[in-house]
């Protein structure tokens, strides 16, 4: 029902999209009636896109203690959206058709970042987001830990003048290197980080203390060590002659006897000569011999 008589008005008709036909109608006390009819057209009117972050944060800025955020939020209207881009302060990619198509990974340099998300419709309308991300990289303060594999026990016997130790390296981060240094002075880098060998480690005779050391890119590190203890290489027997005397003077004497033949007399000067040369006593007449001259 219109509002008012002879001036009268409609408010808020409701429209649908396309044409309208309105046919009005006035009616007066004696119920004659008047009408008139109006053809009104809808067009329809472009929604204007619309856009929203919701990763890392649905606020305004955001503080990553991480080198990379992931992004994600969503664009409006979907059938009409055909671009979703982003720009930084520091660099600048675009994704493909549609709505922002799930979360994207976003490397952020250090320092201030600010992050603007745009959706892009068919008519040339957009809308934009911005995200300003600080980017602080935490201190790094957790050392590795390194674990030696081979050999098995941290204090070993061996012959050889070399050594290889095998082992494994581990940290909240990475582990940059493992390095190796010996008590003489002696020292090298291992191949490999999380499985590490050190090759051949050069030895001396006698007690080596080997450092194992494993670091961080922060310069954290930490250390293990192995005893290696290296014996004298065993000897072959040696033949001797009888003018060296390593053996007991009875020895000597068997060997002069074979010779030289039994004769006492020149048996005991030859016993004598061996007590002056190396200080022992001999046990007396040569027991296998005959006895002493009496006079």
């Amino acid at each position: 029902m219109a509002q008012g008589g002879s001036a009268w008005s409609i408010p808020s008709l409701p429209l649908q999209l396309g044409s309208n036909t309105i046919t009005i109608t006035a009616t007066d006390a004696a119920a004659g009636e008047a009408s008139r009819s109006v053809v009104v057209t809808r067009q329809a009117v472009a929604e204007r896109p619309a856009i929203t972050i919701v990763s890392p944060t649905n606020g305004s800025s955001y503080v990553s203690r991480s080198s990379t955020i992931t992004l994600a939020g969503a664009a409006s209207p979907a059938p009409g959206i055909v671009r979703v881009e982003w720009t930084s302060s520091r660099e600048r990619a675009a994704w493909p058709l549609g709505p922002l198509p799930g979360p994207r990974a976003y490397s952020s340099p250090a320092g201030g970042n600010l992050l603007t998300v745009t959706a892009r419709d068919g008519r040339g309308g957009s809308a934009s987001r911005t995200l300003a991300v600080t980017y602080s990289a935490a201190s790094d303060t957790v050392a590795p830990v390194i674990r030696i594999t081979l050999p098995v026990s941290t204090s070993v016997l061996v012959a050889s003048a070399s050594i290889r130790i095998q082992g494994t390296a581990t940290d909240n981060v990475a582990v940059a290197q493992v390095t190796w240094l010996t008590s003489f002075n002696k020292s090298g880098v291992a191949t490999g980080t999380s499985f590490w060998n050190t090759g051949d480690v050069p030895l001396l005779v006698g007690t080596n203390v080997i450092v194992l050391r494993a670091y961080d890119a922060a310069g954290n590190s930490s250390w293990r060590s192995l005893t290696v203890t290296v014996g004298e290489p065993h000897l072959p027997p040696r033949h001797y002659t009888e003018r060296e005397v390593p053996f007991p003077e009875v020895e000597v004497v068997d060997v002069w006897r074979r010779k030289h033949g039994s004769d006492n007399g020149r048996v005991q000067r030859h016993r004598s000569d061996v007590r002056a040369s190396t200080g022992r006593a001999g046990p007396g007449p040569d027991p296998g011999g005959p006895p002493p001259r009496q006079t």
